[in-house]
């Protein structure tokens, strides 16, 4: 039986390197169809658009609104990309925590540590992501956060 080689192989061995690749990108594409909107819907930072009450968003800092409502998405509603970077996501979500804490929404003890210890991490993870950006001008509103969590971890329970 005469085989077709192709650049030193046979042609059954290029179909199953064929094959092989086509079941690669398959399961990539599979696995995206279920990780990608999970991705895009939390942004890995814990809240979604919609999933919080615009009462709530509104106590927030109004760089915080384009977050999570959909119809307030013009600059003055976000915090400034280009003079704070892309590492800001998560600085909302952190006061968020902090505000619900902070109103007695969360009352048990353990569980408003363990959210007053997220939204410190958020604000330090904003901070370490803007040290290269000087001129942010959230930088004082993210310091004094941190001063304010610090301050109420400290009065909380051991």
């Amino acid at each position: 039986m005469k085989t077709l080689v192709f650049h030193d192989c046979s042609c059954r061995e290029a179909f199953a390197t064929h094959r092989g690749r086509i079941f690669a990108v398959a399961a990539l594409v599979v696995c995206s169809l279920f990780l990608l909107p999970s991705v895009a819907a939390a942004d890995n930072t814990g809240f979604t658009r919609g999933d919080v009450p615009r009462s709530e968003v509104l106590q927030l800092p109004q760089f915080c609104w384009a977050r999570y409502v959909k119809e307030l998405q013009s600059s003055e509603y976000r915090i400034p990309y280009t003079s704070c970077g892309p590492g800001t996501n998560h600085y909302c979500d952190g006061l968020l925590r902090l505000s619900r804490v902070k109103r007695g929404v969360i009352s048990n003890s353990t569980q408003r540590t363990r959210e007053l210890g997220l939204a410190r991490s958020a604000a330090l993870y904003t901070l370490d992501w803007i040290k290269e950006y000087p001129t942010c001008p959230i930088r004082p509103h993210i310091e004094s956060t941190v001063k304010q969590i610090d301050a109420m971890l400290a009065g909380m329970p051991k």
